[in-house]
């Protein structure tokens, strides 16, 4: 088993800043306006405002795990059996709005860590393997 975690790590939600914009179909960030609740202009003011859209990037995962059971029969030709069932990216404990803190904009690079912008997520994968000895 695996564990990874980060602490003090901000994340530049710029994927839900995009998405909370009218001109792209998102009224979150207008819903107030339209009703008028606040002055008119008020969401394009405050959409300039970049750290509306910065998140705690704070997270704890469950990178891999791997369990395996093995089986020796006491008859027959078969010497053992064993089965191994694993998984990675399982869990992800963290508040992130997106789908995934532990983004980067620029694949491998760490020039612009913590900017997601329609970033994919890690995928969650499975496997099961059987070891058969004769």
């Amino acid at each position: 088993m695996q564990w990874d975690g980060m602490l003090g790590f901000d994340v530049f939600n710029f994927t839900k800043r995009v998405g909370d914009n009218a001109n792209y179909g998102g009224l979150k960030g207008y819903e107030a306006e339209l009703k008028g609740e606040v002055p008119k202009g008020t969401s394009a003011a405050l959409f300039s405002i970049f750290e509306n859209w910065i998140e705690k990037g704070d997270f704890v995962k469950l990178r891999e795990l791997s369990l395996s059971y093995q089986v020796t029969p006491q008859a027959g030709r078969l010497k053992n059996l064993r089965v191994v069932l694993s998984g990675r990216n399982l869990i992800s404990i963290d508040n992130y709005s997106g789908f995934d803190p532990e983004i980067n904009a620029a694949g491998q690079d760490n020039a612009v860590r913590g900017f997601d912008f329609v970033e994919v997520p890690l995928p969650k994968t499975f496997q099961i393997g059987l070891n058969v000895n004769f």
